[in-house]
């Protein structure tokens, strides 16, 4: 009996229907993992490759798994219906009891017969999805293994990014720095450039003097030389008196002896004449003196020897010069005085020529050591007059050199020019043909070096060596006021080995034209730094600067004042008028 026969022989709405439980087996729906992304690389493409076949592998299960979900969906309705139809069957068996089911146990048995069969394949198909869900298990467990190496060597990987970034951060810190560094030390080469351009001027300046020096140190060397000539011209008329001397000396020799009295009367005449002689010759050396007194002053003052390459013995030599060259010509005055008076003695008293003959040569022979004293010293003096050219040719080379080089900075203040002779200073006297004056540079010599401010120009005047001998080893110099009145900048101009300048308890006063004044007291004396500049600023203005914040003054005026700087002496280093 077919399922078309028993809807026939009886409707279905007669039998009680019963809501059918599902007791099918419940498959739970594979968990899609969240994807996974790998770095690029050979482990990326093995990676993603690896994952697109889970992916593909998940989506034929999943297919699979829905048709067999499908098919054990049917197969259960199929369970159910029939169950519901051999109820149906069952109760209609009990109604009839002529009613014969041996064909349709038959048909049960062998639907009952197909649907275990087709049960085992099914058995047989889950098991075998379980082997490959396993199989797949196994796979993902691997995956994750390899995920969560993945992340660490990816977190490693991020903490060695974030130190490439950090130190990316500090290079860009320090690039900045420089780069303000390069700033400052730009505008340093700026401020040195235009003092550099200040101290060229100043050089030309200097230049053009000592062309002017050594021209008139030219003529005062043709005129020495001059004076040379006459000075051998009248040795040679002194050689030829002493000769005529002689001469008449030995013609009185022949002359007979005078009795004791007029002896004694000539030994008293003479005496009386040595007084008068020698007060005459006093009045006459003081007239000398006073006579050429300013002529000698303007010649020092016209030809002063560079005495700042000459050490202490070749200045002592000089001195000697000049005192035994005092001596000569006071014994030349002397010689002059005893010949005209012997020219006396021998018209009305030629007795007296052989003590006069005896002063004379007693002269002569002082006259004579003395002169050699002197050729020693002039030679000392050509020696010292050489070692003082190679001296200014050496100069002169490193002269042209920095000439020819840009100059690295300005000269300080401490480096004071070669000045001009004071009238303290001795003169040179005559000398000899083919010796130069001392002092007197040639044209091979080189110019001194530029001078700084506060220094006086090298010249005959007298006046301006006041400011050339002031002190400046220890100077500091105050260089300009800055826009609105922010700060003071100070410059220290100390010598190499003297180290910064010790500023403890110094004052720098601003004073305006109405009298109002604004002063700082350095309480530090560890001031200036590497840079020898400094600033000073006001209080108003100097929060997180380089330098000095005054506490005593808020803000520098810009009006008109005048700036001074005072050690703990008082003694004033530096003016600035603005």
């Amino acid at each position: 009996m077919n399922r078309e026969e028993i809807k026939a022989r009886k409707p279905v709405g007669h039998v009680r229907r019963r809501r059918p439980f599902r007791n099918g087996i419940r498959i739970p729906a594979p968990i899609q993992p969240a994807p996974v992304f790998f770095p690029k690389g050979v482990i990326a493409e093995h990676g993603q490759k690896q994952v697109a076949e889970m992916k593909n592998k998940g989506e034929k299960e999943k297919k699979e798994m829905q048709a067999l979900n499908i098919k054990l969906t049917t197969f259960l309705q199929n369970i159910r219906y029939l169950e519901a139809e051999n109820k149906h069957l069952k109760n209609n068996l009990s109604a009839e009891k002529d009613f014969k089911c041996d064909k349709i146990k038959i048909l049960y048995e062998d639907r009952l017969k197909e649907l275990e069969t087709l049960l085992k394949d099914k058995d047989v198909e889950l098991a075998a999805t379980k082997s490959k869900n396993e199989s797949l298990e196994e796979e993902v467990e691997d995956l994750k293994e390899q995920l969560t190496q993945v992340k660490d060597e990816k977190d490693r990987v991020q903490a060695e990014i974030d130190g490439l970034h950090d130190e990316v951060a500090q290079r860009i810190a320090e690039s900045e720095t420089n780069r303000r560094r390069a700033s400052e030390l730009q505008k340093q080469v700026d401020d040195l450039k235009a003092r550099n351009s200040i101290v060229v001027n100043q050089l030309s300046k200097l230049r053009e003097e000592l062309e002017m020096e050594t021209s008139e140190r030219l003529e005062l060397s043709d005129c020495a030389a001059k004076l040379e000539d006459e000075l051998s011209f009248n040795y040679d008329i002194h050689d030829a008196e002493v000769k005529e001397l002689n001469a008449m000396i030995s013609k009185l020799k022949k002359i007979p002896d005078f009795d004791e009295t007029q002896k004694t009367e000539i030994g008293n005449i003479v005496a009386d004449l040595s007084a008068q002689y020698e007060d005459k010759l006093r009045k006459a050396t003081a007239d000398m003196e006073r006579r050429y007194a300013g002529q000698l002053q303007l010649e020092k003052a016209k030809a002063k020897p560079k005495e700042d390459f000459i050490d202490p013995r070749k200045r002592r030599d000089l001195g000697k010069i000049s005192e035994l060259e005092t001596q000569i010509a006071d014994m030349k005055r002397k010689i002059t005085e005893l010949e005209f008076q012997r020219d006396e003695a021998e018209n009305g008293r030629e007795s007296d020529a052989a003590s006069y003959e005896d002063e004379i040569a007693r002269l002569r022979r002082e006259f004579e050591d003395v002169f050699k004293d002197f050729e020693e010293l002039a030679n000392a003096k050509n020696f010292t007059g050489m070692e003082v050219a190679a001296m200014l040719a050496q100069l002169k080379d490193v002269d042209s050199s920095e000439s020819s080089k840009p100059v690295d900075g300005p000269q300080t203040e401490g480096e004071s020019a070669p000045g001009p002779q004071t009238e303290g200073e001795s003169a040179p006297g005559p000398q000899t043909k083919g010796e130069s004056a001392p002092g007197h540079q040639t044209e091979g010599e080189s110019a001194p070096g530029p001078q700084t401010e506060g220094e006086s120009a090298p010249g005959p005047k007298t006046e301006e060596k006041e400011t050339m001998s002031r002190p400046t080893e220890d100077s500091v110099k105050i260089l300009e006021v800055g826009p609105d009145g922010k700060y003071i900048q100070l410059e220290d101009h100390a010598k190499f080995p003297m180290g910064a300048t010790n500023m403890k308890n110094w004052t720098l006063t601003q004073t305006l034209d109405n009298g109002k004044s604004h002063t700082h007291i350095f309480t530090n004396g560890n001031v200036f730094g590497a840079s020898k500049i400094v600033k000073i600023w006001g209080s108003k203005h100097g929060a997180g600067q380089d330098g000095i914040t005054s506490s005593e003054v808020t803000e520098w005026d810009t009006s008109k004042s005048t700036i001074s700087l005072k050690d703990n002496e008082n003694m004033e280093h530096d003016v600035l008028v603005k």
